[in-house]
Order: structure tokens, then sequence, then C-alpha cells
């Protein structure tokens, strides 16, 4: 089955498990779509969090494309 095609969005995998797309860590895509030290505070992949107001916590959704196209620009 191809994933890629089939979902525009997804969303983190659960910790201590991987994507089912790339094989990455929860961990490892958190660094890639989050501003932090290690990224210059420039996420690469795109995300959105969808939370209702006032909620402190939301349901991270990862841009496949934008995901597939910075792992396809890394040196070989």
């Amino acid at each position: 089955m191809n994933l890629i095609n089939k979902n525009e969005f997804i969303r983190l995998p659960k910790s201590g498990s991987r994507c089912e797309i790339t094989g990455l860590s929860r961990s490892a895509i958190n660094l890639l779509v989050l501003p932090c030290k290690e990224n210059d505070f420039k996420p690469p992949v795109k995300s959105h969090s969808l939370k209702k107001p006032g909620q402190l916590k939301g349901v991270r959704l990862i841009c496949v494309n934008s995901l597939m196209d910075y792992i396809r620009g890394l040196p070989a």
C-alpha cells in the first residue's frame, strides 16, 4: 500500500514506535517539525497543530509531501 499518495497529513507516531512511511522515530520527526536549537529554530518540515481554543495540547499533523521532500533532498 502506498501511504504517501493516500494521506496528505500524518500524525506523529506514538512514543516508542516509528513512522509507517519513513521509519523515523517520534523524536526524530519532532526535531524536523518543531523549532529547536538543532534546526536553528527553523523547522525544515511543515506541520500543523490542531487544538481547540483554550486547550494546552493538540494533535500535531505532519505534511507528508514536506517530509518526503526534505528526506529526498538529503545527500545520498
